[in-house]
């Protein structure tokens, strides 16, 4: 079975499953708050984060900028939909911390998945993990004050993106979170009291975890715990 390291770990369970994909991969790169994707429109192709984050965002309307449901790094694939073969989303993928993407045609992939009881079950895993993670966050988003729900964004940014120094701004953070942005501030601020966070123009430092996971609400450890459980 051939071994790959794309830096996906979702992409590289499907290589070895389908080798031959490997020949379609391309790598691309987006700017902070660039969509990969029209949402509402079926693409056909299927995007891999292989460094930094891409947030899913659900808009109230064509103005709104839309709040964060879910964050997907190197474990993970936009959009679902797509590999599901069940058409268009409504939600927008954005480029979230940068790095790169690797794109791929899902046809080949949605073939597999037709026939292919292997490839079913790591799909449908990574779908469940996918749909409880969105639930958490929609959870974590009515029941937790901006505060905790702030320094849970930051462990969930730097874990899915494995970075300690967070290329985003406050008015980065205020959208993802669906919060004022004078509001997401003073949280931030707070962190950087207490020895959490560093903070520099258009970027946040992870300085202590520890503080930082005692800050958050408890959505971080149950979103850590579902990955563990559903991949190992």
């Amino acid at each position: 079975m051939t071994s790959w390291n794309t830096g996906n770990g979702l992409l590289d369970r499907i290589l070895r499953l389908l080798p031959s994909q490997g020949a379609t991969l391309s790598a691309i790169s987006h700017r902070p708050g660039e969509p990969l994707y029209e949402p509402d429109q079926a693409t056909p192709y299927l995007h891999f984060p292989a460094g930094g984050t891409v947030a899913l965002l659900v808009r109230a309307g064509r103005r709104s900028a839309g709040a964060e449901v879910a964050t997907v790094g190197s474990e993970g694939v936009v959009p679902l939909s797509a590999l599901l073969r069940i058409g268009s989303s409504p939600v927008v993928a954005v480029q979230q911390l940068p790095g790169m993407v690797i794109r791929t045609p899902v046809a080949p992939i949605a073939r597999a998945l037709r026939d292919d009881a292997r490839m079913q079950n790591l799909v449908h895993r990574y779908a469940a993990y996918a749909l409880e993670v969105a639930y958490q966050t929609s959870a974590c988003s009515a029941l937790h004050d901006i505060a905790a729900r702030t320094a849970r964004c930051l462990l969930v940014m730097g874990f899915h993106g494995a970075s300690r120094s967070l290329e985003v701004t406050q008015a980065m953070l205020a959208q993802m979170l669906g919060a004022q942005r004078q509001s997401v501030s003073a949280a931030v601020n707070q962190l950087a009291r207490s020895g959490a966070v560093t903070l520099e123009r258009g970027r946040i430092g992870l300085r202590s975890l520890r503080i930082l996971e005692r800050a958050a609400c408890n959505c971080y450890p149950i979103l850590a715990r579902q990955q563990r459980d559903i991949f190992g």
